[in-house]
């Protein structure tokens, strides 16, 4: 006996549109305001920093570091 296949496809009411779940968009906002204070921060950093020389990737290292310190309190 043969058993019938389901094609998974769902019909939709007319004029359904796909929604997005209530944190999409503060999360990306979130993200993108944590960037851009991360890249609008970099120039007061080695100003104030006093380190001469480092490069973007020992910048991120270092911040890097320090997220882990402040989560491991």
């Amino acid at each position: 006996m043969a058993a019938r296949t389901h094609t998974g496809v769902r019909p939709t009411a007319a004029g359904a549109a796909t929604r997005l779940p209530w944190w999409a968009l503060p999360l990306s906002m979130i993200a993108f305001a944590t960037l851009f204070v991360l890249i609008a921060g970099q120039g007061e950093a080695r100003a104030m920093g006093g380190e001469t020389g480092t490069g973007s990737v020992g910048g991120v290292l270092t911040r890097v570091q320090q997220i882990q310190h402040t989560l491991s309190r």
